[in-house]
């Protein structure tokens, strides 16, 4: 372990709040480059299946290799599909038999069923170079976009439904978000120490209160400069949705 420190004249105040959501930053980020977290590339000795296009023949033809044991190719394990909001689809091996399930197209309220929350897309939507600007802006919990991008902010509204006052973690919900600027790649949203990031908000909301909340993605200059529509993806354990916001 190394401590580093800046050239701040001197180490800011933080609330426990705050405390907890550098902790959770720090512990995410530790896991993620630790040599002994288990890695995605198929094990050594592992089949491969190669499909491809005899000229010759009528269609493709698949074959089976057996790596070298000595020279493993890195094959990596893409666990969510590109296209995680269209229908999944799926081909018995033995029967041909092709099924489908339909994904969910319900926005947030798949995932907030009995929760006694609602979430809704405010209709607003920021890009910028960093977030938040102006007065709101504080150094210490500031998010700033990479040299030639711009950062994509869209705002939410999360509202207590309950009739109650309640405490929300959305942490908990374990949901992961992406966005698509005109039909493009998907990007996903940024884990950052806001106190209303919509991965991490956590608070207390009297009955039917509600409050800001925001989910930040990096985009091109490109794509800041015509932005045309935006697709919203939310993930969750056992389905995914996507919302069509612009």
């Amino acid at each position: 372990m190394a401590l580093l420190s800046g050239c701040g004249s001197k180490i800011p105040d933080l609330s426990p709040e705050h405390m907890e959501k550098i902790t959770d930053y720090s512990a995410a980020l530790l896991y993620k480059y630790d040599s002994s977290t288990p890695s995605r590339l198929l094990p050594e000795g592992s089949v491969v299946t190669l499909t491809y296009v005899d000229p010759n023949s009528d269609g493709a033809v698949a074959a089976e290799v057996v790596p070298d044991t000595e020279k493993t190719p890195e094959i990596e394990v893409n666990s969510e599909p590109e296209n995680s909001s269209e229908d999944v689809t799926v081909t018995d091996a033995v029967t041909g038999e092709v099924t489908s399930t339909p994904a969910h197209s319900e926005g947030f309220t798949d995932f907030l069923a009995g929760t006694g929350l609602s979430v809704m897309y405010s209709g607003n939507y920021e890009v910028a170079d960093s977030y938040p600007e102006g007065e709101a802006a504080n150094p210490y919990f500031t998010v700033d976009a990479s040299s030639g991008n711009k950062l994509l902010v869209l705002h939410f509204t999360i509202t207590n439904t309950s009739g109650s006052e309640m405490s929300v973690s959305l942490g908990s919900l374990n949901l992961r978000y992406r966005v698509s600027i005109n039909g493009g790649k998907n990007k996903f949203v940024m884990t950052t120490l806001l106190d209303n990031d919509i991965l991490s908000y956590s608070g207390t909301l009297a009955a039917d209160e509600s409050v800001d909340i925001v989910a930040i993605a990096e985009i091109t200059q490109e794509e800041a400069s015509n932005i045309q529509t935006i697709d919203f993806t939310i993930r969750g354990d056992e389905f995914s949705t996507s919302m069509s916001l612009q």
